[in-house]
């Protein structure tokens, strides 16, 4: 798993918005987003109602989403909500219809079963963990920085307690048996326990060192016994009430991080594991574990829920696999994505002959729409599993379509994504975050990679046959996720590494070009393809920056669209140049700019998930905009306006690249930039 890094830290990625002509077919309303999918990708949290397990609940980034028939359907069940990113869910078994979920901009509350939400406003808005009582649905309780936030009155008032000890609190779990009792985890490796029924009497019963820990689970038939899920250090156990721990990894594998743990109640009572690796299964707890459902589930499992009511029916909710269910104990499974959308998108890239056909990259690979995204197949057949950070389609050959794969490289398909095959010679692998054609010479490309290993810019012209460096002049330790090329002077090109760089020779040698910008934490770029003179750059926490020479010069705009955003994407109108699209990440919501950047108007009415990084516009009209999000899929919307397609000249393509969640590299990858 060479990959196991891109999803340790905070699970933040970045997302892509791609504006194209759209010709005959369906319209949505004008200045309204919809959402279009792919179905499946990354489930945070899932919930069963006891009482009727046929309806599960699941937490994601495009919201939370119900299905009252396990799992054979679900639809959005967001309505008052004003959050996403749903990452813990949580009910009592004592009112099921009652349930609280923790978002990234919110805590909410429905007693309708999802059917309408309301913000609890008086909660703490930044917290890491959510637990209910499992004997009144008006207990809840919530994690942050070594502090307890506990509410009695259904989220009405909350009491802040300390946990004695400092850190992220990254679980809690209440005694099925004994609700008065409650023990929570901490990134420092901490366990703190209360049993007063007051919730403020909290105690540090052990520190398992410098094994945080992510997840707890009390056994229900032994409530003295109790598990926990660390980040690296696989599982331990305490058969004393959280004082004494043992590890418990045989069959589980070193340094696996633990995201879930669930108990079976039927004999002979399983405890899941959803780990790194997929999910572990032991029934003599804790003695030994061993894989299930290896051969369907293949990447990382964030939430586990079990049917009390009918033995062996499990789901998994996946990082990029959407939700899984077995009905046999985990021994096989099979997928159950009809209604979610919970996509990471990273990339989206649009056919210049036909801008029905969209590629999306995602966390969990490509997927191809030719019906301007009213349905999507995987790409896979010689794709390997990663995620898909880059496209780029040959313009005058829109067969040929290039993508790169997660510490995996670039693959070549020649039938529009049917087949793949691997173009890595000479080509550092490690993690491929740009690629760009030359518009005027197709055999001709550049990649972009991180500084591991032998990182930096790297040329093809040879339609990816071979690769070689093309690095001279650029920084030695940087990130090279934004490559622009001038689409009339295509020896001309910029990267964006620790500043802007720019090469007139083909990436012969590069010169910095950052005089007047006031940072080189360069969060986008985009290339005006009509004057390629002109070039904009957004800063992340600050200004978008504008020059009308080149990149020898560059002038704050009067204007951004949202100074607190943490990241920009922009993209310029090929017919229109004063036209110019926005996304904004973390604050969110899409812009657009009719005088070039001097002001701005949001257009982010329909746009449930809001974090948007990159925006650009078609030739056809009706104007269609597909955005791509972080966790919530891609939508698209229709902009009212008359647009005129210039002879000879195809359809503009714009794409962008995500970051990997390692929070550490998330400023650093958090910048996007048109494909040509």
């Amino acid at each position: 798993m060479g990959t196991r890094w891109l999803v340790r830290g905070s699970l933040a990625a970045l997302v892509a918005v791609v504006v194209v002509g759209y010709g005959a077919g369906g319209h949505a309303a004008v200045g309204q987003w919809t959402s279009i999918g792919p179905e499946g990708g990354r489930i945070y949290a899932l919930v069963i109602d006891p009482a009727t397990p046929q309806t599960v609940y699941a937490g994601t980034g495009g919201g939370v989403f119900k299905t009252t028939d396990g799992g054979g359907s679900w639809s959005a069940a967001n309505a008052g909500s004003p959050t996403a990113f749903i990452e813990h869910l949580g009910s009592s078994p004592a009112a099921p219809q009652t349930l609280y979920a923790r978002g990234r901009e919110a805590v909410i509350k429905s007693t309708d079963g999802g059917g309408t939400w309301v913000e609890l406003t008086s909660a703490p808005l930044l917290t890491d963990s959510l637990a209910v009582s499992p004997a009144s649905a008006d207990t809840v309780i919530l994690g942050y920085n070594g502090q307890a936030y506990v509410s009695t009155d259904g989220g009405a008032t909350w009491v802040q307690q300390s946990l004695g000890a400092t850190g992220r609190v990254k679980a809690l779990a209440f005694d099925p048996t004994t609700p008065l009792t409650v023990y929570a985890g901490l990134a420092g490796g901490e366990v703190s326990k209360s049993t007063a029924g007051g919730w403020d009497d909290w105690t540090v019963t052990a520190d398992l060192g410098e094994r945080g820990v992510l997840a707890l689970a009390v056994d229900p038939a032994t409530p003295e016994t109790l598990y926990a899920g660390t980040d690296g250090d696989g599982a331990f156990k305490s058969t004393d009430g959280g004082t004494v721990w043992t590890e418990v990894n045989t069959g589980l594998g070193s340094g696996q991080l633990v995201y879930a743990l669930s108990f079976d109640a039927a004999p002979p009572h399983a405890l899941y594991a959803g780990t790194t690796e997929g999910l572990f299964r032991t029934t003599d707890g804790g003695g030994s574990w061993s894989a299930v459902g290896a051969a369907a589930i293949t990447e990382r499992v964030n939430a586990v829920a079990i049917d009390p009511a009918t033995a062996g029916t499990i789901y998994a909710g996946s990082d990029q696999q959407g939700v899984l269910k077995s009905t046999d104990g985990g021994d096989t499974w099979t997928p159950k994505n009809s209604g979610v959308v919970a996509t990471v998108i990273d990339v989206l890239a649009v056919n210049p002959a036909t801008s029905r056909t969209v590629y999306a990259g995602t966390r969990g690979g490509a997927f191809r729409s030719t019906d301007a995204g009213g349905s999507w197949t995987a790409l896979d057949s010689g794709l390997p599993a990663g995620g898909v950070f880059a496209l780029a389609i040959a313009p005058k050959t829109p067969q040929t379509v290039y993508a790169s794969v997660s510490a995996a490289g670039v693959f070549k398909s020649t039938d529009g994504g049917g087949s793949w095959t691997a173009v890595n010679s000479g080509l550092d692998t490690n993690l491929l975050l740009s690629l760009a054609i030359d518009p005027q010479n197709p055999q001709t490309l550049y990649a972009g990679t991180s500084y591991y290993g032998a990182g930096g810019v790297f040329k093809s012209t040879n339609g990816g046959g071979t690769w070689t460096a093309a690095n001279a002049g650029l920084p030695n330790k940087s990130f090279y996720v934004c490559l622009a090329i001038d689409p009339l002077t295509p020896q001309t090109l910029y990267v964006v590494a620790d500043g802007v760089f720019k090469s007139t020779d083909g990436g012969g040698s590069w010169t910095a070009v950052n005089s007047g910008l006031t940072s080189t934490n360069i969060e986008v770029l985009a290339i005006d393809p009509a004057t390629p003179q002109t070039l904009y750059a957004g800063i992340g926490y600050g200004a978008v920056f504008k020059t009308t020479d080149g990149a020898a010069s560059w002038v704050a705009l009067a204007e951004s669209p949202d100074t607190n955003a943490s990241g920009y994407a922009l993209a310029v109108d090929p017919i229109t140049p004063q036209t110019i699209y926005a996304g904004i990440y973390l604050v969110g919501g899409a812009y657009r700019s009719t005088n070039g950047g001097e002001s701005w108007a949001e257009l982010s009415a329909g746009l449930f998930n809001r974090w948007v990084t990159v925006t650009a516009v078609g030739r056809a009209a009706p104007q269609r905009v597909y955005a791509g999000t972080n966790g919530g899929g891609v939508y698209f919307m229709d902009i009212e306006g008359p647009a005129v397609v210039p002879a000879g000249r195809p359809a503009l393509l714009l794409a962008l690249l995500a970051a990997p969640a390692l929070a550490g590299l998330r400023r650093r990858l958090r910048r996007t930039c048109p494909a040509p």
